[in-house]
C-alpha cells in the first residue's frame, strides 16, 4: 500500500503567472497572491545550478510582485 501524498500547504492564485516550474522550488505554507510573476524560465544559458529561484518556508508574495533570478552572479 502506498502512502498518502502529503499536502505542503502552498497556495497560488489562479492569476498568478509561473513560468519555467522545472526551475523553481517552493518551500513549505508559501502563498503566491494574484497577478504574481515568478520567472523560472530565464536561467542563463549554461549555468550549473539546478533551481534558478529557491523560497523559504512561510514566504507570502502580495499581489503584483515580479521574482526574477540575478542577471548576474557574484561568487562572495
Amino acid at each position: 500500500m502506498l502512502p498518502a501524498p502529503q499536502d505542503n500547504g502552498v497556495k497560488v492564485s489562479r492569476d498568478a503567472v509561473v513560468c519555467g516550474s522545472q526551475n523553481i522550488t517552493i518551500g513549505n505554507r508559501s502563498v503566491i497572491c494574484e497577478e504574481c510573476v515568478i520567472r523560472g524560465d530565464l536561467k542563463r544559458p549554461g549555468a550549473a545550478q539546478k533551481f534558478v529561484i529557491a523560497t523559504g518556508n512561510y514566504c507570502f508574495f502580495e499581489p503584483r510582485v515580479v521574482i526574477k533570478p540575478p542577471y548576474k552572479s557574484f561568487k562572495g
